[in-house]
């Protein structure tokens, strides 16, 4: 395993053990480097993502937030998780299962260098006010992430290849059910 990949897998260990913060102002990573590498969202998508670290213990994905454009209410299936925000502003919005529908109850400013705790099963959905860039730690590795789609009143289960949005390719969703 290289330096970087040490740094990447002491991360995620540290991220369950919630001591992030201070392992990431310590780790070697190359901030600059990584708010360089961040992609670009694709046509249609609210944030661009790439995977940069994966082991037994977790994920590391890097993300560029389109500006103005909220992702999909999602949850994360059984992983946990943070998003260390290295440049910009999010609006995050929590969500809830009222009466059938599925209602926004709390909404939250976040803004660079903070650390943005995402609980398993929990649902909300994000947004950039500005040109915002994150390092999202999730452990396990995401699976059976489940994505809201308000308008045709169902919950997709997307593919590990799929971001928190509605895919335009119907090979990324795994499951899809009607709401009642």
């Amino acid at each position: 395993m290289s330096a970087i990949e040490h740094a990447w897998s002491d991360l995620l260990v540290a991220c369950r053990a919630g001591a992030l913060g201070a392992h990431l102002r310590a780790s070697p990573l190359p901030m600059g480097a990584l708010l360089a590498a961040a992609p670009p969202p694709g046509a249609g998508e609210p944030y661009g993502r790439l995977p940069i670290f994966r082991d037994a213990v977790g994920e590391v994905l890097l993300v560029r937030w389109r500006e103005e454009t909220f992702c999909a209410p999602h949850d994360h299936g059984d992983a946990g998780g943070f998003v260390c925000l290295l440049r910009g502003r999010l609006v995050e919005r929590h969500w809830r299962w009222r009466a059938g529908e599925l209602c926004a109850v709390a909404e939250r400013a976040h803004a660079a260098s903070e650390v943005i705790a995402v609980g398993p099963g929990a649902i909300h959905d994000m947004k950039a006010s500005d040109a915002a860039v994150g390092i999202h730690f999730y452990f396990p590795a995401i699976q059976g992430m489940q994505v809201f789609d308000r308008v045709r009143r169902e919950t997709l289960v997307v593919s590990e290849d799929c971001g928190a949005w509605i895919p335009q390719d119907d090979s990324l969703v795994i499951s899809r059910a009607g709401w009642p």
